[in-house]
């Protein structure tokens, strides 16, 4: 999901989402359908538009629509680019067997996602791209069913710690996970 780069795209997979076009997102759509001859691109229609080449691979993530391959099943979110208002943001809930996981992209509005009930929801801080960490904070308090973990992203100039800090104050039932770069999580 949102291959950043060359080397984050080198990896085996079925299936390939991206949320928009903005190169950190799709930096390493080319590796990851080259490396793997028929797996499937999931993207909007900007994104879609943007990688052409690879169209006879291309299912279109329209808000609102599903799209579902083996155990797989993906429910699309309409969302909104900070900063960026012409980029088409399109978040996902994916789902497989028991697990549910959320990514909005780089949204301000995570709302969408209070609908489900996410083991797992990447919340990106930045607050000129997408939402702030105090923003953030007060659309999950408003959720139907708190997720049981947040992961903190796109964070830029901001403090990801203190994001979690706040988190851990206002939900305290919610575990909040700053990454490294790359890291696997495990969320158990």
């Amino acid at each position: 999901m949102d291959p950043k780069d060359k080397e984050s795209g080198d990896r085996d997979g079925d299936i390939l989402y991206c949320t928009h076009k903005h190169f950190d997102h799709t930096g390493g759509v080319n590796a990851f359908l080259q490396r793997n001859a028929e797996a499937v691109f999931v993207a909007n229609e900007q994104v879609a538009k943007t990688f052409s080449k690879w169209s006879e691979r291309t299912i279109i993530a329209q808000p609102g629509n599903t799209y579902s391959s083996g155990p797989w099943s993906f429910k699309f979110i309409e969302c909104k680019h900070g900063l960026f208002r012409n980029i088409n943001d399109v978040g996902v809930v994916v789902q497989i067997g028991g697990f549910s996981f959320g990514h909005p992209g780089d949204s301000t509005i995570l709302l969408g996602f209070g609908e489900f009930e996410l083991d797992v929801l990447a919340v990106p801080i930045s607050g000129a791209v997408s939402t702030s960490p105090e923003s953030a904070v007060s659309q999950i308090s408003q959720f139907k069913t708190l997720p049981k973990t947040v992961v903190a992203m796109h964070w830029l100039f901001r403090k990801p710690e203190g994001f979690c800090q706040k988190v851990r104050e206002e939900l305290p039932s919610v575990r909040c996970i700053v990454p490294k770069d790359g890291e696997l999580l495990n969320v158990d």
